[in-house]
């Protein structure tokens, strides 16, 4: 067959040549040339079926194998993406999972700091309210003597050879509170209370000190005070407190008060007994209650320079007053206004004591 095909080849190549040259073709020669283009084409029609089936067959074969292949990797691919959005599901829910984890420690911690922060808060208020007066808001006796006992006595300054004293206490009692409170109401009372506290409190210097000491009772602790100015400071607040009356309710109440007084550095010297002092101060308000109110009597201790350090801690006022160891020092407080009907009038001024 192939011996066929080169001579058909053979041919059909000079006959192109012969033409090109214009040379005509030998009769033989184009029978020969006809009879090659006529019987391989009859000769290989079978063959020419066979070999365009196998082609197509191989063809065929070639294709499914891509379509297979093709499939496969598409296969491969959705697998793929199906492990990764397997990956991906996987990966948010542990995100979520510490997320909320998270947020649930965090809401724990601040539940927790929270709870911290309220308990500190209201331990912090029952300390401030068991130092704290509940109506006027001033300290109390327990946050004084608490304050005291942390900073221990006062300073003990004997033979200072200064005419400024650190302290001078004052005790102060509302007059006929109690009167007050029977005849007009606890309601009017307190008001009062309220009033005198807003009063005193006005005239404090920046390093003194109220509190609410009793019932009706305040102590005013003065620090740098004048041995010689002690006077003008107590008359003052006699004063303070027996201004303009107090509006209470449908009344109109003049109220006076009474004191009593100590300094703390008599001529240079301390006593550092301090409540020893407040004894004194004390035992001298009541006085000054007895000889008709509306004053103040001071305690002063002429030879203070002499005496020992708790000398004064074992007498009574009364019994130093007669052993000519301490006299008494009145101040006046201010003549009190038309007084309101229903409570008794109150004496004013009186004469030195000793």
């Amino acid at each position: 067959m192939k011996k066929k095909v080169y001579d058909v080849c053979f041919w059909v190549a000079l006959g192109m040549g012969l033409l090109f040259l214009n040379y005509p073709l030998p009769e033989t020669w184009a029978g020969n040339v006809a009879g090659s283009r006529v019987q391989p084409q009859v000769e290989d029609a079978a063959d020419h079926d066979s070999v365009v089936a196998a082609m197509q067959a191989g063809f065929d074969a070639v294709l499914r194998e891509k379509q297979t292949e093709g499939q496969e990797q598409k296969s491969r691919l959705e697998a793929a993406e199906r492990r990764s959005a397997g990956l991906l599901q996987i990966i948010a829910a542990l995100v979520a999972v510490i997320a909320v984890f998270l947020a649930l420690s965090l809401n724990l911690l601040y539940r927790k700091a929270r709870h911290a922060r309220q308990r500190r808060n209201e331990r912090n208020l029952k300390q401030y309210q068991s130092r704290r007066d509940p109506l006027t808001g001033l300290p109390n006796r327990r946050a004084f003597y608490e304050s005291i006992k942390k900073r221990g006595k006062f300073d003990n300054r004997r033979n200072t050879g200064s005419d400024t004293a650190p302290q001078a206490l004052i005790l102060l009692d509302i007059d006929h509170f109690k009167l007050i409170n029977d005849t007009l109401g606890h309601a009017v009372g307190d008001i009062v209370l309220v009033e005198v506290s807003q009063r005193l409190s006005g005239m404090m210097r920046e390093d003194d000190r109220l509190m609410r000491w009793g019932a009706a009772e305040f102590l005013l602790i003065l620090n740098n005070v004048a041995r010689d100015g002690i006077e003008e400071i107590v008359q003052r607040v006699l004063e303070v407190v027996a201004a303009n009356g107090i509006s209470a309710v449908t009344q109109h109440l003049n109220v006076t008060a009474s004191l009593g007084y100590i300094l703390l550095n008599q001529h240079g010297c301390v006593d550092a007994d301090l409540e020893r002092s407040l004894h004194l101060a004390d035992a001298a308000l009541y006085k000054a209650k007895i000889a008709g109110r509306n004053r103040a009597l001071g305690v002063q201790i002429p030879d203070m320079e002499s005496q020992e350090p708790g000398a004064l801690s074992g007498p009574g006022l009364d019994e130093l007053i007669v052993q000519g160891r301490a006299v008494l020092t009145l101040v006046a407080g201010p003549t009190p206004r038309t007084l309101t009907a229903g409570l008794p009038e109150r004496e004013s001024g009186g004469e030195s004591m000793t």
